[in-house]
């Protein structure tokens, strides 16, 4: 006689109860699973996942060579402190990375810069002071053309060996510029005077009177030496002498009538 219970019995009962058995059965024996037991074979392509790392868990005994790619690190995450010192070399920087804020003030000494690598552009208006050249270093070629003004020049700069022969023509001199002790002796030769003119004043003296000529040379001009006489030459002159920038002559008329009394000056003009 066939029981109530196997007369329920289906194909599809069985079944469900044979995968609940299973079910049952798996939970149990991973659950009864010894440690250290599960390893990299027994491990499903895939099957750790990030959820299933746990945080600090990477450490980097963990981590393979050449494991951490570019792609592995977010923006911004390595700073100074991660960088070993001496690690970016040249050939790491972008053309045109360190920009003037990347550089610190006195970073740049002489030894970084190479051979004609600071050309006129890079040089700010007035930074080359007269303390930045070095002896000798501003040649005639490397002045401009007029670049030399008065201003330019420091008192008693110029000395006799600065000057080269002939230089020095008229329109170069100031007004007053050569005075005497300028002029070496025997330098200055008649042909080097301008035009000399006679400045001449004749007055009549009378008879037994003392009488005094003076004659001036002409505006602009220059007294060199003068002189007077008596036009009859019986009388003698008592004074002969400069006055001014023209002549004096004093004598007195010893004769019977009156007489011209003359004084000349001899005027440098031009």
């Amino acid at each position: 006689m066939i029981s109530p219970i196997r007369k329920k019995l289906t194909y599809s009962n069985v079944i469900a109860s044979l995968a609940l058995f299973v079910a049952l059965g798996g939970i149990a024996v991973a659950a009864g699973l010894p440690k250290n037991s599960v390893g990299p074979k027994q491990l499903k392509q895939g099957a750790v996942t990030a959820a299933k790392i746990r945080k600090g868990a990477v450490k980097t005994a963990k981590l393979g060579r050449g494991a951490v790619t570019a792609g592995k690190l977010a923006p911004g995450s390595v700073s100074a402190g991660n960088i070993v010192n001496g690690t970016i070399l040249a050939g790491k920087l972008a053309n045109g990375a360190v920009t003037n804020s990347k550089i610190a003030d006195n970073a740049v000494t002489s030894g970084k810069i190479t051979d004609s690598a600071v050309t006129t552009s890079k040089i700010a208006d007035a930074a080359v002071t007269s303390g930045k050249l070095a002896d000798n270093a501003v040649t005639t070629g490397k002045l401009a053309d007029n670049a030399v003004t008065t201003g330019k020049l420091a008192a008693n700069a110029v000395t006799t060996g600065k000057i080269t022969d002939s230089a020095v023509t008229n329109s170069k001199l100031a007004a007053n510029a050569v005075t005497t002790g300028r002029i070496a002796d025997g330098e200055i030769r008649a042909t080097d005077l301008g035009t000399i003119v006679t400045a001449q004043k004749t007055v009549q003296i009378e008879p037994g009177l003392e009488g005094t000529v003076d004659v001036a040379c002409p505006e602009g001009s220059i007294l060199l030496s003068g002189g007077g006489y008596w036009t009859t030459g019986a009388n003698n002159l008592r004074t002969t002498l400069k006055q001014g920038n023209g002549w004096r002559v004093e004598g007195k008329n010893t004769l019977g009538t009156g007489q011209p009394l003359t004084a000349q000056a001899y005027c440098l003009v031009g």
